[in-house]
C-alpha cells in the first residue's frame, strides 16, 4: 500500500510526495505534528507569516529600492494575516485536496479575500488603526481588492501544491520528542511576543495625550519602544478615532 501511494504522489507532482504519502509516513513513525491537528498549523502559522513578511518586503525593495518592515510583531519577523491565512487555506484546501488546480486557484483567490476584508474590518473597529488602504477600481470598500485577488489564488495554488508538503517533509525529520519540546517553546515565544506587541501598539496609541505614565509596565514600554522605534516597525500603521472615515 505505502508503494501504491508513494507512485501515486510521484506521478501526481513527478517531484513531491502526495499529503497521502506524507500522512501515511507521519502514523509510521508517530509523529509529533499529524495531520492538520494544532501542531501543525501552529507551524504553518509561522511558515505563512514569515513567508509574508519575505514576500512583502521583497515586493516593496522592488517597488521603492527601500527596505521596510512588514512583520506585525515587535520581536518576530512574522505577519499576522499571511499566518491566518495560511491556517485557514491549508484547513479549508485541505478538506478540497481531490480539486483541480484551477479549483484550487479559485478557492484561494476567495478565501485571500475575505480573510484580508476580515483583518482589516477587525483592526480598525477593534483596534481603531489601519495598516493598509487599497485605492482603484478593483478595491472592496478598501480592504481588499480583486487585483490582488490573483495574487491570492496564485499564493494557494504554490502553498498547497509545493510549499506545505515542503513544510510536512521538514517536520518528519525533527523526532518526535524534540518537536513537542521546541513546538511548546515556540509558542510561549509567540504568546509572550503577542502581549508585548499589543502593550507596545496600544501605548503608542496614546502617548501623545499622555506622555507620562506612573503604570510600571508602560514605563517600561515607553523606554523599550518610543514613536520612533514603533514607527519603524510598523511604517504602515496609523491610528483612527472610533468612528473616523479612513479612506
Amino acid at each position: 500500500m505505502q508503494e501504491r501511494i508513494r507512485r501515486k504522489g510521484l506521478i501526481g507532482l513527478r517531484i513531491l510526495p502526495s499529503l497521502d504519502q506524507i500522512e501515511f509516513d507521519e502514523s509510521q513513525r508517530e509523529h509529533f505534528a499529524p495531520g492538520i491537528g494544532f501542531c501543525k498549523l501552529f507551524w504553518v502559522f509561522l511558515f505563512a507569516g514569515a513567508f509574508g513578511v519575505l514576500l512583502e518586503t521583497s515586493y516593496c525593495f522592488w517597488r521603492t529600492g527601500f527596505i521596510e518592515s512588514r512583520a506585525t510583531f515587535v520581536w518576530l519577523p512574522l505577519n499576522m494575516v499571511y499566518g491566518v491565512a495560511g491556517v485557514i487555506m491549508t484547513v479549508v484546501l485541505y478538506c478540497l485536496r481531490k480539486f483541480s488546480r484551477v479549483g484550487v486557484f479559485f478557492v484561494g483567490m476567495f478565501l485571500g479575500c475575505v480573510i484580508e476584508f476580515l483583518c482589516s474590518l477587525v483592526q480598525e473597529h477593534v483596534f481603531q488603526s489601519i495598516s493598509w488602504r487599497y485605492s482603484g477600481p478593483t478595491n472592496i470598500l478598501g480592504r481588499t481588492s480583486l487585483k490582488y485577488a490573483l495574487v491570492w489564488g496564485l499564493l494557494a495554488l504554490m502553498w498547497m501544491k509545493v510549499i506545505y508538503p515542503l513544510i510536512s517533509m521538514a517536520l518528519l525529520k525533527i523526532p518526535r520528542k524534540a518537536g513537542r519540546v521546541i513546538t511548546a517553546v515556540l509558542v510561549l515565544i509567540l504568546l509572550l511576543n503577542m502581549v508585548v506587541t499589543f502593550l507596545a501598539v496600544q501605548r503608542w496609541a496614546v502617548r501623545s495625550s499622555e506622555p507620562d505614565t506612573e503604570v510600571r509596565i508602560y514605563q517600561w514600554v515607553d523606554a523599550w519602544f518610543p514613536d520612533s522605534r514603533m514607527e519603524q516597525l510598523f511604517p504602515n500603521l496609523r491610528f483612527t478615532g472610533i468612528g473616523e472615515s479612513t479612506s
